[in-house]
């Protein structure tokens, strides 16, 4: 992805990129993939994607489909409102004491931060919340950064001894945190409020490409429903190729055994279908 990586310039080594990409959109980056297809000589690929990797290669799929072998997806995400207050709000964490918790460190450093502008920060407005570590990240704020790297990092994270402290920045992290921080909150305000993806209204233009999904049951950060409706959209289009959706005891990584063993399967029955043609 541009912007990151091995990408230069990288918003890793340098915050000040950020400046260089500040009207990037999912449209630009799968643009970015078909020009990289193309340069390589690649007449048709698999697509691949997992979390917001999911969400782009969707995107792309969906723009491309002539280039697009199969889609392999895990942990669904589809920029919709709804996921994002299933994140970013107070009132999604109201049964989860210990989440409840790491949320009301992420919106207090945003609320503190806001009220020095003379503003009140409604701890249920996603879009408020995002925006506002938006502007804080693209100041340069570290710790901004890291406030919103580590309760990401922990919501998805079920190795206890994986989990971060938002008031203590780990320096050998901190490049993700930077980069992450800013891509995120600058794609999912542009794709999901200011220039709608609208997957499910598109699905249409996957009729001819084989999907799996392995989605995990007790993923928070990509919640199984967005899968369900991902795959019932599918299955209600008018499709020639198959979709295979598998509904899973796992978390969010792909590190996961369980989801790994999906991921394999998956690659195993693409491998398998284009091998009988």
């Amino acid at each position: 992805q541009r912007g990151t990586g091995y990408s230069q310039p990288s918003v890793r080594d340098d915050w000040h990129n950020m400046e260089l990409y500040r009207n990037i959109s999912i449209e630009t980056i799968s643009n970015d993939y078909e020009k990289v297809r193309t340069y390589l000589g690649i007449q048709k690929w698999l697509v691949w994607g997992g979390s917001y990797g999911s969400t782009i290669g969707l995107d792309y799929a969906m723009r491309f489909p002539e280039s697009s072998l199969s889609l392999i997806l895990r942990g669904i995400y589809l920029n919709t409102v709804k996921e994002m207050d299933e994140v970013y709000s107070k009132d999604a964490f109201k049964n989860d004491p210990k989440k409840l918790s790491e949320f009301i460190q992420l919106y207090k450093f945003a609320a503190d931060h806001a009220s020095l502008e003379g503003r009140t920060l409604d701890p249920n407005d996603s879009y408020g919340l995002t925006k506002q570590y938006e502007k804080m990240i693209e100041n340069g704020n570290r710790q901004a950064m890291w406030h919103w790297f580590a309760f990401e990092n922990n919501l998805m994270e079920e190795d206890p001894d994986n989990l971060l402290d938002a008031n203590h920045i780990v320096v050998s992290r901190f490049p993700e945190a930077q980069s992450s921080g800013f891509f995120e909150t600058r794609l999912w305000l542009h794709e999901t409020w200011e220039a709608p993806s609208h997957f499910l209204e598109r699905v249409n233009r996957l009729s001819d490409t084989p999907i799996w999904i392995c989605q995990g049951l007790r993923d928070k950060v990509c919640p199984p429903q967005n899968a369900r409706n991902l795959a019932n959209a599918l299955k209600d289009s008018s499709r020639s190729a198959p979709i295979h959706d598998r509904f899973i005891e796992s978390g969010h990584e792909d590190t996961d055994p369980v989801m790994e063993s999906c991921l394999i399967e998956s690659m195993n029955e693409f491998l398998a279908s284009v091998s009988n043609q």
